[in-house]
């Protein structure tokens, strides 16, 4: 065998070793403790990037709080760890995804219902050119995540008729454009068309309500 025949099948047997590593990875466990978030079966070294938002009670008022965040596992255990001094509000949803693989998990506290659904493609927004975001949304506010694995993470928070919806019109249904996001890390610029295998998610800021999908096509 020939130097350079050796190196194609050297090349061809890493690249379909990746495809099935990929395939057979564990779920993304995501567990909701009353002090912190713990995200589990991430790939090793891998960035994780984290989307919450909660309704908590504050001198008599309800408050609506988002966040998203990357964390990296920095020591290779495949475990990456959310903490806040405050502790974890009951009445809280939470998306986990792995910006090396685009797996994702979501999950709430034990004694919050989990009001969470799959990304319906009737809810991808297209041109001649591809998918550019999400549109038809009935939430008057969404909270939305976009991760290309291996290449970055975004965030865009949108108000029906205002800031991030893209149609910029109160007609009761929110319009989201991928170019419209922001790095959650970074100032790597969003893609302006999402592709196969893009993970979205979102989230009602005030039901609480989250969908989670990827891009079939």
């Amino acid at each position: 065998m020939t130097r350079f025949r050796a190196w194609c099948v050297i090349a061809v047997s890493s690249f379909f070793a990746s495809l099935v590593s990929a395939a057979d990875a564990p779920p993304l466990q995501l567990t909701i403790g009353a002090a912190e978030v713990r995200v589990g079966n991430v790939s090793a070294g891998a960035e994780v990037v984290v989307l919450v938002a909660s309704v908590e009670g504050e001198g008599g008022v309800l408050r609506q709080r988002t966040g998203a965040k990357n964390f990296r596992d920095d020591d290779g255990d495949g475990v990456v760890t959310v903490a806040d001094g405050r502790g974890v509000p009951l009445r809280s949803v939470w998306i986990a995804v792995d910006v090396e693989t685009g797996r994702s998990a979501v999950a709430a506290p034990a004694d919050f219902p989990l009001q969470s659904s799959s990304l319906p493609d009737s809810l991808l927004d297209r041109d001649a050119d591809g998918v550019i975001g999400v549109f038809e949304l009935q939430q008057r506010n969404v909270e939305m995540l976009l991760v290309r694995p291996k290449s970055g993470a975004w965030r865009l928070r949108a108000h029906e008729g205002g800031n991030g919806d893209a149609d910029q019109r109160a007609n009761g249904k929110l319009r989201l454009a991928a170019a419209d996001a922001i790095a959650v890390a970074g100032d790597a610029p969003p893609p302006k068309r999402l592709k196969k295998g893009d993970v979205i998610a979102l989230i009602d800021p005030v039901n609480l309500e989250a969908i989670v999908g990827e891009v079939e096509k």
